[in-house]
Formats: C-alpha cells, structure tokens, sequence
C-alpha cells in the first residue's frame, strides 16, 4: 500500500511490484479531503504487467494506462429520453431531496 497527500504538487507513487492472481482487484482512492464540496481528481495510474514471455521468448511488459483504456467518453450517444434522464440526474434538485 502506497498513499501520499499532495497540495497543487506532484510525486511519483511508484510501487516496485505486487502479485496478482485472476480474480484480484487492484484499487485506487482518491480523496480530496477537507474544503472542497466534489472530488475532481487529475491522477491517472499506469500499471505494468512485468513477467510476461511474447511468442519469440522475448520478455513483453504490456502497460495499463487508466486515460488511455479506462476512457470516460461515451462510446455511443444516448437518446434523448436517456439524455433527459442523465440530466435529471446530476441536477442538484433531484440529488439532494429534502
């Protein structure tokens, strides 16, 4: 486990390795903390999968980029009854109902 806390900076958070099996989840916090009211975050990990042996017996180690493959574009636009509903969604009134 690997945590930092940061103010309009940087630091690697670089971990040497972990063992992964199938089934395993890897998870990744972040928290603004203290006086903001929303959790905007920049960080986006990669992972490298070390360990691996390509086809011609040469070691390949595949990188995981979180804001290349884990994209938050939308693959496919919604309706419009879709996009009402997501609208009714973020809007403040609908969220926080006294």
């Amino acid at each position: 486990m690997r945590s930092s806390t940061l103010h309009h900076s940087t630091e690697p958070i670089d971990v040497d390795s972990i063992l992964v099996k199938k089934g395993d989840a890897l998870d990744f916090i972040v928290d603004i903390r203290e006086g903001l009211n929303s959790d905007q975050f920049l960080w986006s990990p990669k992972i490298t999968q070390i360990g691996i042996t390509g086809a011609g017996g040469d070691e390949t180690n595949p990188v995981y980029d979180a804001s290349r493959d884990f994209s938050s574009e939308s693959k496919s636009q919604l309706d419009r009854w879709q996009q009402l509903a997501q609208v009714l969604m973020l809007a403040n009134e609908f969220m926080f109902v006294d």
